[in-house]
């Protein structure tokens, strides 16, 4: 029985006292209050604490650490107040006052005091502290904006997201006018939803910090550099950050080839590993992960006899909170010189491995391949019997040109119509009309034949290709642009086995009738024998003269239209002129096209080995060769040399007696 009440005794004793020892704050045992809340910035506020305890020397309290801009101008200040009681008597309590200053504005989090009176001890709830400022007389708060971002330090090159905040709301706002300015030493990708809503309690209250604007910054050099401040501006209220600063590091000296800082995985495989010699080979080198995905160079690979055309980039990556993640894909187009085995040598590429700190090193790559034939042409004893290719006739049906766009004179035909109109205009005398007709008509005329071109076709026909040769040769002196000729020329010079010349004829007899469709494959057909696997393309099917052919019908035909709409007054006449206008504008365009087209100066290879040179010197280093009648873009000319571009894109320099330039 005595150890039952002694028992007892004790679990009273631990678990009835101590929750008043160590008991949350209650009105009745303390009250904690914050006055004016909120307070202007530069305005002093006071804690005051009504304890009920009259013994003002057993009371001692612990003041939380004050947020940055709010300090302690007196306290703690201790004095005793009385209240009355039901029975008529009074007790006494104290209150304590700590009075505090303030230098900044925004949402402030005061935190717990220790309060100890007597034996009890108290704990308050943390409290929210608003401090603003006044506009026309009215309190408001601003809103607290700062730059957010990981790390302490950077490298220059290194992708570094970026976020501005709002902190410290109260409630989830949105901030659609925002302001900032850019880095000198860098450049920043705005990233749309970047960075959480975030929240913390402060006693039974919520704080909100709310991401305005999300980016990725990469500083472009070393030293300590400046983001500037931002402001943002929501319910009237406007609002301005600090600037901040980062410490941008020198790129590390192991990596300089690169620039690469994330963490990576590099592979590389070619598309095809055997090739004949006028193909490309193609090189596929691809970096995956994340980092400065938008920053750092990838090396380009190399190997004797191979020459780079062309270099394509594809990516796909998306910002993050570690930078970009994604990849980057670079492909490499090149051309070899010659037949046989052959190395791609693919550099290493180090990185700074963003994870671990560590300089990942990598390894050089190489990647075989083999190159089959140097393209030499596929001629045969027998090709007469299988060329699907025959003779023309300068009756054939066609349409020659001998360039007459270029000449003033053919511009005359597109007055007779506008003439007509103008005069019966002034006159309206309707006899004009058929003097202007028959005028017209007289302009027409026929193209007479060449026996010579006869001649030439009958010994083509039993195979003396020389004595063609000479008569078809004979008869270009005479008619220099006719297309029936360069496309007879052409065939002659295959069956004598020189491609070259073949070619430059057949791109000849195209370039005055791309209209006729046996050009354009005739063009097709040699060049594929010849294994030419990148010609320069040949132009669209336009034709200046045609197009100005059309254009003097429209022209003048309109003009036709709108003398019988004078004599009619009939609407219809009127809207076909309107139509026939609108037509002869189209036409307009597609004869600047057509001229464009024209005017892109093409020559052809004569000759075997041709060296192209990375400069106009006979003895200069050569970039690439190229083997008779493969047609390559002029772009001009010094002393003895043409700048040329070949259907591979490559750039160069190359001795005019080796090229047959196309031209009028």
């Amino acid at each position: 029985m005595k150890f039952l009440s002694f028992a007892m005794l004790l679990f009273i004793l631990l678990f009835g006292v101590t929750p008043f020892i160590f008991s949350d704050v209650s009105p009745q045992d303390l009250i904690m209050e914050i006055s004016p809340n909120p307070v202007g910035k530069g305005d002093k506020f006071t804690v005051d604490f009504f304890i009920d305890y009259g013994d003002m020397t057993g009371i001692s309290i612990n003041p939380p650490e004050l947020p940055s801009g709010i300090t302690l101008s007196r306290g703690p200040y201790k004095r005793p107040y009385w209240i009355k009681l039901a029975d008529g008597s009074s007790r006494k309590k104290t209150i304590v006052s700590y009075t505090y200053s303030t230098t900044k504005t925004g949402r402030f989090v005061i935190g717990s005091y220790r309060v100890t009176a007597g034996v009890d001890v108290f704990v308050t709830e943390p409290e929210i502290i608003r401090i603003g400022l006044y506009k026309n007389r009215k309190l408001y708060i601003p809103y607290d904006i700062e730059w957010s971002f990981r790390g302490g330090s950077f490298y220059e090159g290194q992708a570094v997201p970026l976020i501005l905040e709002v902190k410290d709301l109260e409630e989830v706002m949105l901030f659609k006018d925002v302001k900032i300015s850019l880095p000198d030493k860098g450049f920043m990708d705005l990233v749309q939803n970047f960075g959480v809503v975030s929240e913390r309690n402060v006693g039974i209250l919520s704080l909100y910090t709310v991401p305005v604007r999300g980016y990725i910054f990469t500083p472009a050099s070393a030293g300590k550099i400046k983001i500037p401040s931002a402001s943002v501006t929501a319910r009237g209220i406007k609002s301005v950050s600090d600037s901040s600063y980062l410490t941008v590091l020198e790129i590390p000296e192991q990596i300089k080839t690169t620039g690469a800082i994330g963490n990576f995985k590099v592979t590389h495989w070619l598309e095809n590993g055997e090739i004949d010699r006028n193909e490309k080979i193609v090189l596929h080198i691809k970096v995956e992960g994340y980092g400065n995905l938008n920053y750092f160079q990838v090396q380009e690979p190399s190997g004797n006899g191979l020459t780079l055309i062309n270099t394509v980039e594809d990516f796909d990556y998306k910002p993050s909170i570690n930078g970009y993640s994604g990849y980057r894909e670079t492909v490499y187009s090149f051309i070899p010189d010659s037949p046989g085995d052959k190395e791609l040598i693919i550099p290493s590429f180090p990185f700074l491995n963003m994870d671990s700190g560590n300089i990942i090193r990598g390894s050089e790559g190489r990647v075989p391949f083999h190159v089959v034939t140097d393209g030499s042409p596929e001629i045969t004893e027998d090709a007469a019997d299988v060329f699907p290719f025959f003779p023309k006739r300068l009756d054939s049906k066609g349409f020659s040109t001998s360039s007459r766009y270029k000449d003033p004179s053919s511009y005359l035909w597109l007055l007779p119509g506008p003439l007509v109109f103008i005069i019966f205009l002034l006159t309206g005398k309707k006899k004009i009309i058929i003097g202007a007709s028959i005028i017209f008509i007289a302009a027409s005329g026929n193209i007479s034949n060449d026996s010579l071109v006869d001649i030439a076709i009958e010994q083509y026909q039993i195979g003396e290709y020389e004595k063609a040769l000479e008569i078809f040769t004979e008869a270009r002196e005479k008619l220099p642009d006719n297309s029936y000729i360069s496309y007879n020329l052409s065939l002659t010079y295959f069956q004598l086995g020189d491609t070259g010349r073949s070619i430059y004829e057949a791109r000849n007899a195209f370039y005055h009738d791309p209209l006729n469709s046996d050009y354009r494959s005739l063009v097709n057909y040699i060049e594929g024998k010849r294994g030419i696997t990148y010609p320069v393309e040949l132009s669209y099917n336009l034709y200046p003269d045609a197009f100005l052919f059309l254009l003097m019908i429209l022209v003048n035909f309109t003009a036709f239209i709108g003398v019988i709409y004078l004599v009619k007054n009939k609407n219809v006449y009127f809207i076909i002129s309107i139509l026939l206008i609108g037509l002869s504008i189209l036409t307009v365009g597609g004869f600047t096209f057509s001229i464009i087209q024209k005017e892109i100066q093409v020559g052809v290879a004569i000759e075997d080995q041709i060296s192209v040179k990375k400069i106009p010197f006979p003895e200069a280093d050569t970039v690439t060769r190229m083997e008779s009648g493969e047609s390559v873009v002029v772009k001009g000319d010094s002393d003895n040399f043409l700048f040329i571009t070949t259907g591979t894109g490559i750039k160069g320099w190359v001795e005019k007696t080796q090229l047959l330039l196309i031209k009028d």
